[in-house]
Parts: C-alpha cells; sequence; structure tokens
C-alpha cells in the first residue's frame, strides 16, 4: 500500500467555493501515522520513522475510537499560541533519549489530524473527502493534551484565511468535497494559500553555474540603517526567468571580488563555492518568514531593486541582532 502523503497545490490568492471545505494549513511536520491497538508510528513525509522523537504523542489511541487506522496529520509544535516551525523542526533532530525527554517537557509537540487513510481494514483512499471526513469525525474520541482534529470550513475559504493571518498561521488549504487521497502527488484536489511577506535584500554573491550564469544569489540585511555589519540570511534560488537570469549575471559580473561582504562571527555561512560581490544591487524577495537563527525562509526572487540603497536593507525590528545572538 503506497502511504506517501497527499499533496496541495499553491495558488496565489484565497477564494470561496460550495464544492470545496478550508482548514488551516499546519506549519509543522507533515506525517502519516499507522496504529494498531491503541499504539502508533508516525513517519515523515520521505518514510522516515520519527516515532521516538514525539513519544508524547502515544496519546492518539485515547483521541480515536478505531482497533487500527492510518491517519494524515502534522506534528506541531506550539509557542505563543501558533505553529512553530523552528521549534518543531528542532525537536526532529534530536537524537539522544535524553534530550527528546527535556523538549518534550519543553516544548510538547501535537499531532494536528486531518484525514484517515484506513480505519479497522477498511481501505479509505478511493472515498471522497468528505465522506473520509464524516468517518474522521465519527470515530473521533475527542481533543487530548498531544492529538488534535483539524477543524474544516465549507464554503467560507476568504474568511478562515483572513482569519489565520491575522493570528499569525501559514494560511489554509481547501480541498475538494470530492476529493480521492492520491498518495504522493501534487493535485488540483487539494489547493494552498500561504501568506508571503516581501523584503528588500542586498545580494552579496552568487553560486556560480559555469562562467556565465548561476545557481542561487546570496543574501544579506544590515543590523542598521546606513552603518553595522552586512548579514547573512540566506540564499535565493527560485523566481527568475530566464532573460532576468541572463540581466543579473551582467551586472554581477563587473563586481565580483576576493573579500566576502558578509560578516561571520557567530552567523551561518553562505554555501561552498559562493563567488563574492560588492554589496552594490539591491533584490526584492518573497518570503514566508525570518527564522529565529536569521534566515529567509521559502524566499522567492521578484526582481532588482534599483530605486534603493543597499544600505537601507535592515533586519525587521522583530529580528534585531540581540535575538539573532542568542539563538547561535
Amino acid at each position: 500500500m503506497d502511504w506517501r502523503p497527499m499533496l496541495a497545490t499553491p495558488v496565489p490568492a484565497p477564494f470561496d467555493s460550495p464544492t470545496y471545505a478550508f482548514e488551516v494549513k499546519w506549519d509543522g511536520i507533515r506525517c502519516l501515522s499507522r496504529m494498531e491497538n491503541g499504539r502508533a508510528r508516525f513517519f515523515s513525509r520521505t518514510g522516515r520513522d520519527i516515532t521516538s522523537q514525539f513519544p508524547e504523542l502515544q496519546d492518539i489511541g485515547q483521541a480515536v475510537n478505531l482497533r487500527s487506522a492510518v491517519l494524515d496529520g502534522e506534528i506541531c509544535v506550539f509557542e505563543a499560541g501558533v505553529p512553530s516551525f523552528h521549534r518543531v523542526q528542532r525537536r526532529n533532530l534530536l537524537t539522544s533519549a535524553a534530550a527528546v525527554q527535556r523538549a518534550k517537557a519543553s516544548y510538547p509537540a501535537v499531532y494536528v489530524v486531518f484525514d484517515l487513510l484506513h480505519a479497522d481494514g477498511r481501505d479509505l483512499l478511493s472515498v471522497p473527502w468528505q465522506d473520509r471526513r464524516a468517518a474522521l469525525e465519527s470515530a473521533w474520541r475527542g481533543d487530548t493534551d498531544h492529538t488534535a482534529l483539524s477543524r474544516a470550513v465549507l464554503q467560507r475559504g476568504r474568511d478562515l484565511y483572513a482569519a489565520c493571518i491575522n493570528r499569525g498561521l501559514e494560511g489554509v488549504v481547501a480541498k475538494r468535497l470530492d476529493s480521492p487521497y492520491v498518495p504522493g502527488r501534487r493535485t488540483r484536489y487539494w489547493l494552498k494559500v500561504r501568506r508571503e511577506q516581501e523584503l528588500d535584500c542586498v545580494i552579496g554573491g552568487y553560486v556560480p553555474r559555469g562562467a556565465l550564469d548561476f545557481r542561487s544569489l546570496a543574501l544579506g540585511l544590515y543590523r542598521r540603517p546606513g552603518e553595522g555589519e552586512l548579514i547573512y540570511v540566506g540564499n535565493v534560488g527560485t523566481g527568475f526567468a530566464a532573460e532576468t537570469r541572463a540581466g543579473i549575471m551582467r551586472r554581477l559580473l563587473p563586481l565580483r571580488t576576493a573579500v566576502p561582504p558578509f560578516a561571520v562571527a557567530g552567523m551561518a555561512p553562505p554555501p561552498k563555492g559562493t563567488q563574492w560581490v560588492l554589496p552594490r544591487l539591491v533584490a526584492r524577495v518573497g518570503y514566508f518568514e525570518l527564522t529565529p537563527s536569521g534566515q529567509l525562509r521559502h524566499p522567492v526572487f521578484r526582481g532588482l531593486r534599483d530605486d534603493k540603497e543597499p544600505r537601507e536593507c535592515v533586519l525587521p525590528p522583530v529580528q534585531t541582532a540581540e535575538s539573532l545572538q542568542e539563538e547561535q
């Protein structure tokens, strides 16, 4: 049986529709749970067994009134009432039992369930979403300390999206009521709308692809306007049209230098093999968030800003120099 998670296709804007149900897009680790007689194993999107990293999730047996089941959901670690991708990723990287127990006490995880793929010997993959949802709700005893049912809203996708953005959540997922579960594939049955921010960053280098092309651009921000060190915040490698890449490359070549423009003390380094450039060009990027370690998450290139001076590109107010250093 193919137990890979079904994937959603990105769309640019929220919408309303009587043929879709809408859920919060939970910002965590996507995984399937295979439950047997009240015990469960948890598998990441790549099929890795991550059960030992999240021992508290075994209370799932109290939440679901089924002897055996395969559930789809998201492992989240909440901070200030919203999922913290940074925290859940830290949990996922732990290997020692002692470290897992400490993290379990400090940053407990919650498995947010949103689909039922198998129930007491019955395969539900070809069953429409609305019927799988009804079966899931029927089997749900109630939320526990570490297991919760993702709530679904019919028709009103725009309202749910606005509420999610106001709460600082990632966005919404729209699921067609007649959708089968298609393992491992990205389809139009499920659509996702994510919030995105924009930021102007200084280009401090590029990862070459041959002599006249690049794989990605190394980006930086200053601590304060007009002063301080240029802090590396990540590389952007998507969002470039072919003609755009050629134009950027023509402007990068005269700026090449052997001197790294980024501060190195305490910060994550750019990729090996980066060709440094003088910090003269400004790029606008879309991104989901600036992580606590000071890295852009999911950056996408939007264009060059010839109307902005590099020294105007500074860390957002919520991401101070002090908070960056605390995470190192």
